[in-house]
């Protein structure tokens, strides 16, 4: 197999309720931060490559 080309790219924004409790907000920001969260997105964004004929083509990489 040849060396991969990019072919796109784009960038996700997650956002929290105005008002949303400290804790809670600590809470999503740790989970986000746990060393496994990003083969997680990867993994999640490769099942959703892989449901249509066409995109199966592609891979994908978290930065």
């Amino acid at each position: 197999m040849s060396d991969p080309v990019l072919f796109d790219s784009f960038q996700i924004q997650l956002f929290v309720p105005a008002g949303t409790d400290d804790a809670v907000a600590d809470a999503a920001r740790a989970a986000l931060d746990d060393p496994p969260f990003p083969e997680l997105v990867r993994d999640a964004v490769t099942r959703l490559l892989g449901a249509g004929p066409a995109l199966a083509v592609l891979t994908a990489v978290v930065e």
